[in-house]
């Protein structure tokens, strides 16, 4: 696709669930690097594993209608 993303990182909330692992796939295969987020820790490192990658994917839960969860996160 040649979005020009190549050596970024890529913050992917919901990154566990439905459409989120579908996205990071499609972004690492663009050369990013993913920040995958979820409300679900479980879903989220579920979705790391899932990815037969050498890119590099952090995975952690994250509630972002709290800050405090967003700041941890960060």
């Amino acid at each position: 696709m040649g979005m020009g993303l190549s050596g970024r990182v890529a913050l992917i909330t919901g990154g566990g669930d439905t459409i989120g692992p579908l996205i990071t796939r499609l972004l690492i295969c663009e050369g990013t690097s993913a920040a995958l987020l979820d409300l679900n820790c479980e879903t989220a490192a579920q979705a790391k594993q899932a990815e037969n990658t050498t890119a590099t994917i952090f995975s952690d839960a994250c509630d972002i209608t709290d800050e405090t969860s967003v700041a941890e996160a960060a």
